[in-house]
């Protein structure tokens, strides 16, 4: 089913169907923790929505983000946050909030945010107002996804089970046992896969026949020997997954033919 393998920057491959890259720094890093949760920008990159670990909010802003040539230079003038969703607020979360999504496909847009509270909730993005309040997991929420048309959104966390749901009706459709805690997730934007960041591998789901293959580095020593994925995303033309490591590696997956 599967025909990919891992090589290190500089090999050449022979693998007829998709190959693998890594790229890593094994220099020992300082550890670093953050207090804001995940966030994504919209699809015109007007505005950017986080969630925090620290007060519980979901806080939108408007970015207005450059290049001036020349000289070459990223110019940021982020204005004033213009909304927050407090804890005070009755449809605000109840806990952390670790993630949020914008989907500009959805009519009207939308974005969904995630939290240790349990609950997926779907915002309005034009009037900022909650459209729905998702349950069913049973443990944290550590990770949203929408599709790329807008029509569903999966989520994710400590539970081990990923939950599809309707954006447009607001219901669950179905779950996928993932095993493993997952801590991050991304629909392929060109074939019905859902890609999963768990705690020991790299689930590729095949949303039509609910078929999963585990992608899994190789077992050559490093120095960190217990590493999983932490963080994913597919490039534009749904191609070439990336994938990032707690040892300290990105590794590179390539589809071809059609498979993975």
């Amino acid at each position: 089913m599967s025909n990919l393998r891992e090589f290190t920057a500089g090999e050449t491959s022979t693998a007829p169907l998709a190959t693998q890259n890594t790229f890593s720094n094994d220099q020992p890093g300082s550890n670093s923790t953050s207090n804001q949760g995940r966030g994504s920008f919209h699809g015109k990159g007007k505005g950017r929505g986080s969630g925090s670990n620290i007060d519980k909010s979901v806080q939108c802003q408007i970015d207005n983000l450059y290049i001036d040539e020349p000289p070459q230079q990223i110019q940021n003038t982020l204005q004033e946050c213009k909304y927050a969703f407090q804890e005070v607020d009755p449809d605000a979360h109840a806990d952390y909030v670790s993630c949020v999504h914008f989907s500009s496909s959805a009519q009207p847009p939308l974005f969904v945010s995630g939290s240790w509270d349990r609950t997926v909730k779907v915002w309005n993005a034009e009037n900022l107002t909650l459209r729905y309040t998702l349950r069913g997991h049973k443990g944290r929420v550590n990770a949203v996804a929408i599709s790329p048309d807008g029509s569903l959104c999966a989520s994710g966390g400590d539970s081990c089970v990923i939950i599809l749901w309707d954006l447009a009706e607001g219901r669950r459709l179905y779950s996928l046992d993932a095993g493993a805690y997952v801590h991050a997730l991304c629909f392929c934007p060109s074939r019905y896969w859902l890609s999963v960041c768990a705690e020991t591998s790299v689930q590729i789901w095949d949303l039509d026949n609910k078929v999963m293959q585990n992608f899994k580095p190789d077992n050559r020593p490093r120095k960190w020997k217990n590493h999983h994925c932490t963080r994913l995303d597919w490039s534009a033309d749904g191609n070439t997954l990336f994938t990032g490591y707690s040892d300290g590696a990105i590794r590179v997956w390539r589809v071809a033919g059609g498979n993975y």
